[in-house]
C-alpha cells in the first residue's frame, strides 16, 4: 500500500514508512491507539521516533499551549436566545496567530474574510473526507457547489489560501 501525507500534515518522515509502521502496530496489537504509538516511538530505532518531541520541558510547554487553544475554543456565548457561537476566533497576523472576540472580528472586513476563508477550507476538507461514504454524498455535493460559487465570487483559490496559511503557521516543535 502507498501512503501519503494528509493535506497540511507536518510529518517529518516518509509517509510510506510511517504508514507501514502504524499498520504493523495495528496488526500486531489488533488495534491502534495513541498509547501504542507513543510506546513504540520511544525506541530511538522506531521510524516514529522522530515525529515526537522527547525533551520533556518542550513537550510539556507544547501540550500546555494545546490545552490553552482548547480552553479558548470551548468558550461560547448565546446569540438570539438559542444559537451559540464561539466567543473567540483564531486569526493570523503578520507576527503569528492569535484569538479575537468573534463579534469584533466579524465587523472587520479583512478579519471576517480570513475567518470565512478558513471555514470554507474546513468545509471542503470535511467534504473530501466524507465523500467516501454514500450517506454523505448529497451534503458533500452541496458543500462543493457552495465552495465553487464562493471562491468564484472572491477570485481566490483553495490552493492559494492553504499556502498562505501554511506560510504563516508556526513551525512544528523540533
Amino acid at each position: 500500500m502507498k501512503y501519503a501525507k494528509r493535506k497540511g500534515a507536518r510529518l517529518r518522515g516518509d509517509p510510506n514508512i510511517i504508514g507501514a509502521e502504524l499498520a504493523r502496530l495495528e496488526k500486531h496489537h489488533g488495534t491502534l491507539t495513541p498509547d501504542i504509538v507513543v510506546e513504540s516511538a520511544k525506541d530511538p530505532e522506531s521510524p516514529l521516533h522522530g515525529e515526537f518531541e522527547w525533551d520533556k520541558s518542550k513537550a510539556a510547554h507544547a501540550h500546555w499551549l494545546h490545552q490553552a487553544r482548547m480552553l479558548i475554543a470551548d468558550i461560547t456565548y448565546e446569540v438570539e436566545g438559542e444559537k451559540t457561537i464561539r466567543a473567540f476566533v483564531n486569526i493570523t497576523r503578520d507576527d503569528g496567530r492569535e484569538y479575537k472576540d468573534t463579534r469584533s472580528t466579524m465587523n472587520d472586513p479583512e478579519l471576517r474574510a480570513q475567518v470565512l476563508a478558513r471555514l470554507q477550507d474546513e468545509a471542503d476538507d470535511f467534504a473530501d473526507r466524507a465523500s467516501n461514504y454514500k450517506e454523505f454524498a448529497r451534503v458533500c455535493e452541496e458543500i462543493k457547489n457552495a465552495s465553487k460559487r464562493t471562491r468564484k465570487r472572491k477570485g481566490s483559490s483553495r490552493k492559494q489560501s492553504r499556502k498562505a496559511e501554511r506560510e504563516s503557521a508556526p513551525p512544528p516543535v523540533a
